[in-house]
């Protein structure tokens, strides 16, 4: 019997789906190079980005890199001032602000 049989190659193709599936879904705030999104600030002076990831983000603003939580949803609490003149930019704000 050699090394590879019928199943070895779905079971490599499934193993590094698995690896990349992990990798993806630790992005930031645990892994702070790995984000699905990165929006530039300048507001009033202060300038710095926002780095999206599937259990938080990360703002760097003025130099000061602060990141929330690693969990299920973002939390704006902190930054929503300089957020707000971007709310319009977001592409759910359509459609949220149609529920209120």
């Amino acid at each position: 019997m050699g090394f590879i049989r019928p199943a070895t190659p779905g079971f490599l193709i499934t193993l590094a789906a698995t690896i990349l599936l992990a990798i993806v879904s630790f992005s930031v705030p645990l892994i702070k190079s790995v984000y699905f999104l990165k929006a530039s600030l300048s507001v009033e002076g202060v300038d710095g980005y926002i780095t999206f990831g599937t259990l938080g983000y990360c703002a760097d603003i003025s130099g000061s890199l602060s990141c929330s939580n690693a969990t299920v949803g973002y939390e704006f609490s902190k930054y929503a001032s300089i957020l707000d003149s971007y709310s319009g930019l977001l592409p759910w704000h359509a459609q949220t602000s149609m529920l209120w």
